[in-house]
């Protein structure tokens, strides 16, 4: 078992939650769970993502797909955010 752990610092709180519950739904049904498994934790702005894989290629894979799922909800959020700071200016 191959393990790794990432961490996305983002700006604020909000943002990291949102992100967190987004990716933990994810992480909750993989798409073919003997290649591995994966944990989303927060800790204030911080989000942590930790993953067991079988092997080097399988870790590869969940690695991607969770940065490219996490960069897409990242603008998604983003976008959304500063849609409401202005509505609410």
């Amino acid at each position: 078992m191959l393990r790794a752990r990432v961490t996305l610092i983002t700006c604020n709180e909000r943002l990291a939650k949102a992100l967190e519950e987004a990716l933990r739904v994810e992480a909750s049904n993989p798409p073919d769970p003997s290649r591995g498994s994966t944990r989303v934790e927060r800790s204030g702005d911080m989000v942590v993502i930790e993953i067991e894989a079988r092997d080097e290629a399988s870790a590869r894979a969940i690695i991607n797909a969770f940065l490219s799922l996490a960069a897409s909800l990242w603008d998604s959020l983003e976008g959304a955010s500063s849609v409401q700071e202005k509505a609410e200016n």
